[in-house]
């Protein structure tokens, strides 16, 4: 267990490298395109508008962004256990079968995730054949792989969470 912590704590200081990488990104992007369209609609400066013309990629940039933001955002969450849960185990079984269900829990998303994560890496395969591109002519699949490698990295910590809800003893607070 403490090599599968090890791998954990890696991913989650490049995941959060990435999180504050990306939102930064996201923000000067999108700020500087807002700025640039006041100063081109209100203000009438034509080189506003053809700064703006040229970073006309930032919106589809900036939801791109957002894709990996939420996988990676995710990813963090469920490592600490903070994700989104909808369950109705919790209200039928009593509070003595917490570890019981949360293994349970843990262990059914971990195959759901594996199952998509498959199920994306198809995906990003057939759009690698059709060559679709993005924005800057970036390939549409260099994006949506964040698809199968984000519900790879939720199997990984459902996983994990399974497998501390089955050996309580070797957890650890880790950041």
């Amino acid at each position: 267990m403490s090599f599968l912590r090890a791998i954990d704590r890696f991913l989650a200081r490049w995941e959060a490298r990435a999180i504050v990488l990306f939102l930064g990104l996201m923000i000067v992007s999108t700020f500087a395109q807002v700025v640039l369209r006041a100063l081109a609609m209100r203000a009438g400066l034509e080189w506003a508008h053809v700064l703006l013309s040229r970073i006309a990629w930032s919106d589809a940039f900036a939801r791109a962004l957002m894709l990996w933001l939420t996988f990676f955002g995710a990813s963090l969450l469920t490592r600490k256990n903070r994700h989104i849960r909808i369950d109705i185990m919790s209200a039928l079984l009593p509070d003595r079968w917490a570890p019981f269900r949360e293994g349970i829990l843990a262990a059914a998303a971990a195959v759901v995730c594996g199952l998509m994560s498959v199920a994306s890496f198809r995906m990003v395969r057939m759009e690698m054949a059709f060559g679709g591109r993005l924005f800057l002519d970036v390939p549409a699949w260099a994006v949506q792989v964040i698809l199968p490698a984000g519900f790879l990295l939720l199997t990984f910590r459902f996983a994990l969470l399974a497998l501390e809800a089955v050996h309580p003893s070797d957890t650890e607070d880790a950041p």
